[in-house]
Parts: C-alpha cells; sequence; structure tokens
C-alpha cells in the first residue's frame, strides 16, 4: 500500500497498521476512489440525490447540506416516503451536479 501515490496521512495510518482496524471516512471514501470503488460519500459521486435529511416534524429535504425551502420535497405525514425520494424534484436534484460540473468544465 506504501508505493501509492496517496497523501502523508495514508502512509501514517499504513505504517502504523491502522488501515483496516482506524476508519476515517473521508480517507477510506478518498482511498476507495483512488483505487476505483465507487465514491462512498456524495462529494465523490457523479451525481447526488441519496443523503436525504428528515426533521423532526417529517419535513424531507433533498440533502442533508441543503435543508432549505426550496429543497423541501413534502412532509412524509402527508405524502408517503417513498413517493418522495422518488419524485421529480429529488431526481432533477440528483442530476444536476453532473450537469451543473459539466457546464464549468473548458
Amino acid at each position: 500500500m506504501t508505493d501509492i501515490p496517496l497523501p502523508p496521512a495514508f502512509h501514517v495510518m499504513a505504517k502504523h497498521r491502522d488501515v483496516g482496524r482506524v476508519f476515517v471516512q473521508i480517507f477510506d471514501t478518498a482511498l476507495g476512489r483512488w483505487l476505483g470503488a465507487p465514491g462512498g460519500l456524495c462529494f465523490f459521486q457523479e451525481t447526488c440525490g441519496k443523503a436525504l435529511v428528515m426533521e423532526h416534524n417529517g419535513d424531507l429535504y433533498s440533502c442533508d447540506h441543503f435543508v432549505e425551502p426550496r429543497h423541501l420535497l413534502g412532509n412524509i405525514l402527508e405524502t408517503p416516503l417513498i413517493e418522495l425520494v422518488g419524485s421529480e424534484q429529488q431526481l432533477k436534484f440528483g442530476l444536476n451536479k453532473k450537469s451543473l460540473f459539466a457546464a464549468l468544465l473548458p
């Protein structure tokens, strides 16, 4: 593992044999991506939409980073969860990451 060109923190974990015993979410995900695994966090995914958040009152939002009125999908006390998760609004939210980043590339 130490032959892989990774940041020093990864090498420290490997040297102390912490890999597989100590888990740092961002390290694990980044290491997985460098090794060709799919991203475990939405930050490393091509699209988003699988990290929804629910408030105590049942309000469901598209993302845990966007708990704001424009990303409110609805309330599970009024609409079944499966309908909110599979809604056009949520699908569009998830795909927007890919299309918005593509528009920024040269």
